[in-house]
């Protein structure tokens, strides 16, 4: 209701139709995060704002009627074609939220409203273009600016900074500060404010969208249109213009171009980094277990080594395969077979270590810090006893092997060597004992 007084003080060109309508930003985030069964919200909010602005009890129902419309149209095409709650997560989504959740649903506003208005006789024929202009690119910037920031600010993860990011964080912002003064400010200092100024900001907003997330770029991009709003109505920076309503128009169009342009850039950086990540995880996991893979293992092993020699401590590591894993690919297929490796992997899972991975077709590792070689096979025999306790058919059976560096082996490849000649000599016992 509030930002909805102050969007209405602000209409020049008619009492119901302003170029600032942060409502509609609001009522849009509305739905997209809560639902469209929060229509009603809207739609009564919507009213009681026009009836105890302008205009009677019918028109404020039908630009009422309007704005849930345009709320409804925009979380539904938000979410059917953009992502619903993550359009500010790709680049191609937050396109296609501002298209057709911003220029295209609000539409639906400016002309229900301008209708209503025209049908109570509150609007002669000829205001029509102007009056819906001013209506749409209105609700068209609160679409753009507002609901990125709310929407972003819900979705966010909570997390602290680090130091470094915070102190770029504090110089964003005073960057975008003083840019924002300087050209809508009165300061005078760039010249005449007939010049292209606003330009000024534009690499502030860069620098928000390359270096930081969407929140971040929707917050920046939100307080430059602030001060920019105020500015403008001081008759400050570019935009100013004999008439405030033909000020805002210009200052909006400016605003909803480069909010695309720092949230399409946000997006695109916040997707890299996603794939990236996503890349980082499938280089070190295994894809059939969800296990560390060997070039995790290696990493691993000669990081805890390292530490172990820097301590003066010991580094145990186990390594265990499956019995039989041929048999039961042979006789029951491969399927059966990944799933007896997905058996032992939960096993390993459940008896814990700093790592446990899939280094083979059939063969595990569990890495062990400060353990000694009794601590390693009080694991191993936790494995044997969590895969004899599946009542899964086939029933399985692991063999297990056990070193510990520096007291049966120093090094790397020394450990591995020592732990594999256990292996053979558990699987080769087991053989010998087999009927």
């Amino acid at each position: 209701m509030l930002t909805g007084k102050l969007g209405l003080s602000l209409a020049f060109v008619n009492e119901s139709a302003t170029a600032v309508w942060p409502p509609s930003g609001i009522a849009m985030s509305a739905l997209i995060l809560g639902g469209r069964a929060l229509w009603p919200g809207v739609f009564i909010g919507a009213f009681v704002l026009n009836l105890l602005t302008a205009g009677t009890v019918v028109t404020s129902l039908g630009i009422a009627g309007g704005n849930t419309l345009e709320a409804l149209a925009a979380a539904w095409l938000t979410g059917r074609f953009a992502g619903q709650r993550h359009f500010l997560e790709r680049p191609a989504d937050l396109l296609r939220f501002a298209l057709l959740g911003g220029a295209g649903a609000t539409t639906l506003s400016a002309s229900v409203g301008v209708a209503a208005l025209w049908a109570g006789g509150l609007l002669s024929a000829n205001a029509l273009p102007a009056v819906w202009t001013t209506w749409w690119l209105g609700d068209l910037s609160g679409a753009l600016v507002v609901t990125p920031l709310v929407v972003a600010w819900a979705t966010t993860p909570a997390g602290g900074w680090r130091l470094l990011a915070a102190l770029e964080g504090v110089a964003l912002a005073s960057g975008l500060s003083v840019a924002a003064w300087l050209v809508f400010g009165g300061s005078g200092l760039l010249g005449s404010d007939d010049h292209a100024l606003e330009f000024v900001c534009i690499p502030f907003l860069t620098w928000a969208g390359v270096r930081f997330g969407p929140r971040e770029a929707a917050t920046a991009t939100a307080a430059l249109s602030g001060a920019a709003l105020v500015g403008t109505l001081d008759g400050n920076g570019p935009f100013a213009r004999a008439t405030p309503g033909e000020a805002l128009l210009l200052l909006q169009s400016f605003i909803a171009v480069v909010s695309v342009m720092t949230l399409t850039l946000s997006a695109a950086v916040a997707e890299r980094r996603a794939i990236e990540a996503q890349l980082g995880r499938l280089s070190s996991c295994d894809g059939l277990t969800g296990l560390a893979n060997y070039r995790a293992f290696v990493v691993a092993l000669a990081r805890e080594l390292r530490l172990a020699d820097a301590r003066r401590s010991t580094v145990a590591l186990v390594l265990l395969d499956v019995d039989g894993l041929k048999q039961v690919n042979d006789e029951l297929g491969h399927p059966a077979g990944n799933r007896v490796i997905c058996r032992v992997a939960e096993a390993l899972q459940a008896a814990g270590g700093n790592l446990v991975a899939r280094i083979g077709g059939d063969e595990f590792a569990v890495v062990l810090a400060g353990t000694d070689l009794a601590g390693a096979e009080a694991a191993a025999a936790r494995v044997h006893a969590a895969v004899a306790a599946q009542t899964e058919t086939p029933p399985i059976r692991v063999s297990a092997g056990a070193a510990v560096h520096p007291r049966e082996a120093r090094g790397f490849d020394a450990l591995v060597a020592a732990a594999d000649a256990a292996l053979y000599r558990a699987k080769q016992a087991r053989r010998a004992q087999a009927p």
